[in-house]
């Protein structure tokens, strides 16, 4: 009897504990990127795109993917199943031309979280950032889990940052050689 007082009091505190911790996880990345700030806007404005520089799909190659028939802008969406990582849906909420593009990814009975990206042009130079909002919620076991995602995230940002960057460039490369 003694050992299972000792067990419902260890998980209470566990409960407790976790509502010390936040419920909203916030994760931003940027990067520079030498190329047309329309053609880095597209890039991530047409979901299809994302299969080429998305940190996510190297990490999940056996997810299936489907798209809307709308292929870029606000409602298009993307889903993603997958039998390591599950399934989820990417929608564009919002998409200011050339400016900010916001996305609802919904993970279903595991809840939903948002992305937004905003971009500047100066000097040929276009200047990308990343926002990715995560909701815990008050599940006490995903608060304990949000502790540990911050650096998972910002690693999957940057790369996939980098990857948008190389595309772009490679492109910004190809026209230069083109106009030569």
């Amino acid at each position: 009897m003694k050992v299972l007082k000792y067990i419902v009091f260890i998980f209470a505190a566990f409960c407790a504990v976790s509502f010390l911790f936040p419920k909203d996880i916030e994760v931003s990345r940027s990067i520079d990127i030498d190329q047309d700030i329309e053609f880095v806007f597209d890039q991530v404005n047409t979901l299809k795109n994302w299969e080429s520089w998305s940190g996510w799909k190297e990490l999940d190659t056996l997810a299936s993917l489907e798209y809307s028939s709308k292929e870029s802008g606000k409602g298009a969406w993307q889903t993603w199943n997958s039998p390591t990582a599950g399934e989820r849906k990417i929608t564009i909420v919002k998409s200011i031309a050339n400016k900010q593009i916001e996305t609802s990814i919904d993970f279903y009975e595991q809840g939903r979280d948002s992305g937004k990206w905003a971009f500047s042009h100066k000097n040929g130079t276009t200047t990308v950032s990343w926002t990715y909002h995560v909701n815990m919620g008050y599940n006490p076991l995903a608060r304990w889990i949000g502790l540990f995602i911050n650096d998972s995230l910002e690693q999957s940002l940057q790369i996939s940052l980098e990857k948008l960057k190389e595309i772009c460039q490679e492109k910004s490369l190809e026209q230069t050689l083109e106009n030569a």
